[in-house]
């Protein structure tokens, strides 16, 4: 009895770190009291948590297996081992782990859900959709549920079955905008504009935008004042390929007659500086407070709804960006004797991107195209370990250390024929310049490049090829090789 009273006062101790937020805190009491009750499952468990909350979630791995090796039958260190897992990407063993769960108590709702989410990971959409399908037979309430069923809807196009999933999370929970602004990903792919720009505007209420909100000192244009003569801000949105992509809408409001001030992110300053000599391109890391006076800001990605933007008012060119001059002929010099096609390659993004599981290959897949009698560019820079060790057995030219700069990357993206490359940045920067770009898209491809075509509304440049269901890369690879050797 006195040994349970102990064990119970590292736990209540434990407990309020935990409720204070004072992780680390916690996870030293519950180091403390397992080398008093080293064989107590609780203890690890709890310590799991506090690591899991603190985002060390190897730490959490192990003190949750720890805690299963002691109980094997504690089924939270089971559901808790799978989300560790999945954040740190180990699919396959999240997958082991979340069937565990769901073996030592099949009636739980929540971990038919999680075992949802990591099949969505892993492809397995018609299995995921099954999976919430249970969970919703088990909790007709759950708004997690739905969500998590839309987006298996969305993985295999079924964008009619993923917004009435949607509408039914919002029926639940009316005031979570996480399912608004999902909804408008499927709105927009669907080209339904006009509602899906509206959803769109939810993505500042979610908590992600909120942890990332920057502190404005004017007020927020939303298209009814007039901007004549008047400066303007477009605060930058996501990532570098958005910013290339939706940059030119300030091209619209340079026309309107604003002064316009565009931050970007820092390596996009020189390239978007070449859009347009009156157009005041700066960097994001400088604050708001710090920039020169303007009268209005407007969210980047807000002006597209604000200009009602449609498959017949999309504005478009052919090249709105440019290489330096001295930097172009730099690269000019080294292509004098072009006796091949030059092709461009870029087959991964970042490896930390949300997508980047199904907008990304390995260059083992690309493989058939090397037996082409083409020369070959690399235009990425980062490259996975894995690749790296297969770089010197493929005939691709090695440019990375050359590539220190977006101008660079344009410079040579000047002298190519042609660049084949997967939805990261350097395909927005290719198109930009008006370069001929074949894009690989996965089955379910980001709401701008929209469904069952093959040109993009937004690039000129661009030619679309998409997996013919998902994951299936290498008959996109074949249809790619077959269009090049006729090229």
């Amino acid at each position: 009895m006195i040994q349970n009273g102990v064990k119970e006062k590292w736990l209540k101790r434990g407990a309020e770190h935990m409720q204070a937020k004072q992780f680390e805190q916690a996870s030293i009491c519950y180091t403390e009291a397992l080398q008093k009750f080293p064989k107590n499952a609780h203890l690890h468990y709890c310590k799991g948590v506090a690591h899991h909350q603190n985002k060390q979630l190897l730490e959490a791995a192990n003190s949750y297996s720890q805690a299963l090796q002691l109980n094997p039958k504690l089924v939270e260190a089971f559901e808790n081992l799978a989300e560790a897992q999945t954040e740190l990407k180990l699919f396959d063993d999240a997958l082991l782990s979340i069937r565990a769960a769901i073996a030592l108590q099949p009636n739980r709702p929540l971990t038919h859900s999680r075992l949802a989410r990591i099949l969505i990971r892993l492809g397995h959409y018609t299995e995921a959709i099954e999976a919430t399908t249970h969970a919703l037979s088990l909790d007709p309430t759950s708004a997690t549920a739905y969500l998590i069923r839309s987006n298996a809807h969305r993985g295999l196009n079924q964008l009619k079955e993923s917004i009435a999933d949607l509408q039914h999370a919002i029926e639940l929970d009316p005031n979570n905008p996480e399912y608004t602004y999902n909804m408008s990903f499927d709105l927009l792919l669907n080209e339904e504009f006009e509602e899906g720009w509206a959803c769109y505007e939810a993505r500042f209420k979610t908590e992600n935008f909120l942890k990332n909100t920057p502190q404005m000192v004017s007020p927020r244009w939303h298209g009814e004042e007039s901007i004549e003569g008047k400066t303007i801000l477009i605060c930058p949105e996501q990532g570098l390929g958005d910013q290339i992509q939706f940059g030119r809408y300030a091209l619209i409001l340079k026309a309107m007659g604003a002064n316009v001030i565009m931050p970007v992110a820092p390596g996009l300053v020189d390239i978007m500086q070449s859009m347009h000599s009156d157009i005041l391109v700066t960097s994001s890391a400088i604050s708001a407070a710090d920039l020169p006076h303007h009268d209005f800001h407007v969210p980047l990605m807000s002006l597209l709804g604000i200009f009602k933007t449609d498959l017949n008012s999309i504005p478009c060119a052919d090249r709105y960006i440019a290489p330096d001059v001295a930097i172009s002929e730099k690269w000019a010099s080294r292509f004098t004797n072009k006796s091949k096609l030059q092709v461009g390659i870029t087959w991964s993004g970042n490896p930390v991107h949300v997508n980047d599981h199904n907008r990304s290959m390995s260059l083992t897949q690309l493989q058939p195209l090397f037996n082409l009698d083409v020369d070959w560019h690399i235009l990425q820079t980062e490259i996975r370990p894995a690749d790296e060790a297969l770089l010197p057995h493929t005939p691709l030219k090695n440019w990375r250390a050359e590539l220190t700069s977006l101008q660079e990357t344009a410079g040579l993206l000047d002298q190519l024929d042609l660049l084949i490359t997967v939805d990261t940045s350097v395909a927005h920067l290719s198109a930009a310049l008006g370069r001929p770009t074949w894009l690989m898209l996965p089955f379910a491809p980001d709401f701008r490049w929209l469904l069952n075509r093959q040109d993009s509304p937004w690039y000129p440049s661009v030619h679309l090829f998409r997996q013919p269901q998902p994951g299936d890369w290498a008959s996109m690879i074949t249809q790619i090789t077959t269009t090049l050797v006729h090229t």
